[in-house]
């Protein structure tokens, strides 16, 4: 899934994961790169800004979620409960 992030300009993969996954991380609990910084060891706002910047998009985002969603595809037991075209919540 990383390597559906990659970078704004050269398009390659990012080559510090637990970077990324830090930044996502920082992103998806509203934490924000200075705070996640502080609870980190190793990583400085600084460095999570870039990555955000250079990085982190929603273009990207949907890349790697489009992986995610390829991968479960792939896994039998997922057959049991259909196609996936619809949801409880459908309803």
């Amino acid at each position: 899934m990383t390597e559906a992030i990659t970078h704004l300009y050269t398009g390659r993969p990012v080559a510090d994961t637990v970077g990324l996954w830090t930044a996502v991380l920082a992103d998806a609990t509203g934490l924000e790169n200075t705070r996640m910084a502080d609870a980190t060891e190793g990583y400085t706002a600084d460095r999570l800004d870039w990555i955000n910047d250079w990085f982190i998009r929603e273009a990207t985002y949907a890349a790697a979620l489009a992986r995610i969603v390829r991968w479960q595809d792939q896994i039998p037991l997922v057959a049991q409960w259909g196609s996936g075209r619809t949801s409880s919540s459908d309803g």
